[in-house]
C-alpha cells in the first residue's frame, strides 16, 4: 500500500509531503483547487510520460517520490529479474530536470520507464473518469473477464507460446524463401567450386613459382652457355683451373713441413681445391637439369594461365584468396543441402508449439466460459444496491476461426437499466451515471479478486446523487476492508463514510504565485468541508447539522 508521497515543484505544488493510512481515504476540494494536480504527481510517479510543462519553476527540478509497503505482495521475483534491491519499504522516485531529461529510480537504482510501469501495475490502479469510457472497448472487457478468472500465469505462458509462434512462424517464412532461392543458385555455385577444386590449389606459393620458374626457362640457353663455360674454364680447358690448383698444391707439400706459413697457403689452396671441386659437381647437376624444352614450357604457361584466369573470374590476385573463395563455396553448398533439414525441424517445432497453443487457448476458454456466469450475477447484483433494480448484464463469448494474443474468444458486455428492454452494447445504452455505477461494480468484483494493494479512483460518482451515493459510499467502504482506496470525490455521502480526509486547496505564497496545497482534516475540519460540499460556498446550519448526521458525529 502507499504509505508516502513527497512533491516538489510540481505544477501548482511548491513541496507537499504527505502519509497515507489503509482503508477509505476521500480526497475534496473546491473546483479547480488542484485535484487532479495530486492525481498527476502519482500518475507521474507511477510511469507516465514527464512533461516540462509540469515543472512549476524552471530553475529547480521536479522530484516526485512514493513509499510503498509491499510485504507479502509476493514481488521478490520482480526485483531479481530486473536486478533491482528488494526492501518491504519499496521507494519509487521520478526526476524531471528543466531541460526536459527525465530519470526514475527504484530503491534508488535507476531503471527505464518500462521496468518502472511493470512494477506500478502490481502496486496501484488508477481510475480515472476517462477510464469509464474505456469499458466499451472489447479488449478492456476481456480483461475483465481474465482478472476475474485469475489465470494470469496461463494467459502469460500462451502469449509466450503464441508470440514465439508467430515469430517461428515468420523465420519459417524467410528460411523457405531463401532456400528457393539458394536452390536455384545450387547449380552455378556447385560449378564455380567444382572448377576450383579441380584446378588443385593446395600451395599458396605456387603462383609465384611458376612464375620464376617461367622467367628462368625464358633464359635457360643463355644459362646453359654460361654454366658450360664455367665448367671448361674449371676442369676440362687443357689450362684448367682445378688442374692449376692442384699443381700448386704439389708443388708446395714439399715445403709444408718447414714452414708454417707454407703450411697454412696449402690448407687454403686444399679448400679451395675441394670448393671448386664440388662447385664443378653441382654446375653439372644444374646442367643436366636445364632444359629448353617446349612442352614443360606451355605446361607452364598452362598452369599459369589457369591461374591468371580464375583469379580475373573472381576478382582475386593471389591463390590463398582463391582458396577461401572455394572453402565459402563448399560451406554455402553444405548450407543449402542443410535448409532442408531446418525447415523439417522448423515445422515440427511449430507444430508442438501449435498443439500447446491450442491446449492452452482451450483452458483459458473453459475459464473464461465459467466465470462469465458468476460476473453477470455479482455485477447485477450490485448494480441493483446502486438503484438500477432492473439491471440486467450480459456478458456474450464467442470463438474465433483464429488464434490471437488473448485466444479464440470474443468477449462483450451487454447492459439494459430497464426492464423489457434487451440488454445491448454499452456504448449505445448506458448513461453517464450508469455507466459509472457500472464501472464500479466491475472494479469491486475484480480488485476482490485480484486484491489490488491500492485502488485510487478520480470521481467514479459522476453523474450520482442523493440515496444512490451513499450506496456507492458503502460498496466503496466494503472495498476499502480488503485494500487501500484513495478516492477524489465531490459527493458528502461518499466523503462521510472514509476512514481519512484530506481537502485540497489553493493558497497565494509571499511570492505572489498561487499554489495547491492538501492538508488531513480532523473531525470539526471534516464537518466544515462535507457541509461545504453540501451546501456549497455559503455553509448553513442546516449543512452542518446534516454533515454531522453523515458523519454519525
Amino acid at each position: 500500500m502507499l504509505i508516502h508521497l513527497f512533491i516538489e515543484n510540481f505544477a501548482l505544488i511548491e513541496k507537499l509531503d504527505l502519509q497515507f493510512n489503509n482503508g477509505f481515504t476521500v480526497i475534496t476540494g473546491e473546483t479547480g483547487a488542484g485535484k487532479s494536480v495530486f492525481l498527476g504527481a502519482l500518475a507521474l510517479v507511477l510511469g507516465k510520460r514527464a512533461d516540462t510543462q509540469d515543472i512549476l519553476n524552471l530553475n529547480n527540478k521536479c522530484i516526485i517520490e512514493a513509499t510503498f509497503n509491499i510485504h507479502n505482495y509476493q514481488l521478490n521475483t520482480f526485483f531479481k529479474e530486473n536486478d533491482l534491491d528488494y526492501d518491504d519499504n519499496l521507494i519509487i522516485r521520478r526526476e524531471i530536470t528543466p531541460n526536459g531529461k527525465s530519470r526514475a529510480f527504484i530503491n534508488d537504482t535507476p531503471v527505464s520507464l518500462n521496468v518502472l510501469r511493470i512494477l506500478a501495475e502490481k502496486l496501484v490502479d488508477i481510475h480515472s473518469q476517462n477510464k469509464t469510457i474505456t469499458l466499451n472497448d472489447v479488449d478492456i472487457q476481456l480483461s475483465v473477464v481474465d482478472a476475474y478468472a485469475l489465470h494470469d500465469d496461463l494467459l502469460k505462458q500462451y502469449r509466450e507460446n503464441f508470440i514465439k509462434f508467430k515469430t517461428l512462424k515468420t523465420t519459417l517464412s524467410q528460411l523457405e524463401n531463401t532456400n528457393l532461392k539458394a536452390k536455384s543458385e545450387i547449380d552455378y555455385i556447385q560449378f564455380l567450386y567444382n572448377e576450383l577444386l579441380k584446378a588443385n590449389l593446395n600451395d599458396t606459393e605456387e603462383q609465384t613459382k611458376l612464375e620464376n620458374e617461367l622467367a628462368f626457362l625464358a633464359h635457360a640457353n643463355d644459362a646453359k652457355f654460361t654454366l658450360e663455360k664455367i665448367l671448361y674454364e674449371l676442369d676440362e680447358s687443357d689450362e684448367n683451373i682445378i688442374y692449376k690448383i692442384s699443381s700448386l698444391i704439389s708443388s708446395l707439400k714439399n715445403f709444408a713441413n718447414y714452414h708454417i706459413g707454407i703450411s697454412s697457403v696449402l690448407n687454403r689452396l686444399d679448400n679451395i681445391y675441394i670448393e671448386l671441386k664440388d662447385i664443378t659437381s653441382d654446375t653439372n647437376k644444374i646442367l643436366s637439369n636445364i632444359s629448353s624444352d617446349p612442352d614443360k614450357l606451355n605446361l607452364l604457361n598452362e598452369r599459369l594461365e589457369l591461374i591468371y584466369k580464375l583469379e580475373k573470374k573472381h576478382n582475386v590476385n593471389t591463390i590463398k584468396e582463391l582458396i577461401n573463395i572455394m572453402n565459402n563455396l563448399k560451406e554455402k553448398i553444405e548450407k543449402i543441402n542443410l535448409y532442408d533439414e531446418e525447415i523439417s525441424k522448423l515445422k515440427t517445432e511449430l507444430q508442438d508449439l501449435w498443439e500447446i497453443i491450442a491446449q492452452k487457448a482451450q483452458e483459458i476458454h473453459t475459464n473464461r466460459h465459467k466465470v462469465i456466469p458468476k460476473i453477470e450475477q455479482e455485477v447485477t447484483l450490485i448494480l441493483n444496491q446502486l438503484a438500477i433494480p432492473n439491471a440486467c448484464f450480459k456478458i456474450q463469448h464467442n470463438t474465433t476461426n483464429e488464434y490471437n494474443i488473448n485466444g479464440k474468444d470474443e468477449i462483450q458486455f451487454l447492459f439494459s437499466a430497464n426492464k423489457g428492454i434487451a440488454p445491448g452494447e454499452i456504448a449505445k445504452i448506458a448513461s453517464g451515471g450508469e455507466l459509472s455505477r457500472l464501472m464500479l461494480a466491475i472494479k469491486s468484483i475484480v480488485a476482490e479478486r485480484k486484491l489490488i494493494p491500492t485502488l485510487f479512483f478520480d470521481e467514479i460518482d459522476v453523474g450520482v446523487s442523493g440515496n444512490v451515493a451513499r450506496k456507492v459510499g458503502n460498496i466503496m467502504k466494503t472495498m476499502s476492508e480488503n485494500m487501500q482506496l484513495i478516492v477524489i470525490t465531490h459527493l458528502p455521502q461518499i466523503a462521510s463514510l472514509a476512514n481519512n480526509h484530506l481537502k485540497v486547496y489553493k493558497t497565494v505564497s509571499e511570492k505572489g504565485n498561487t499554489i495547491t496545497n492538501i492538508v488531513y482534516l480532523n473531525k470539526d475540519e471534516r464537518v466544515t468541508e462535507i457541509a461545504r460540499l453540501l451546501s456549497g460556498e455559503k455553509i448553513t446550519n442546516a449543512a452542518i447539522t446534516t454533515a454531522k448526521e453523515l458523519l454519525n458525529f
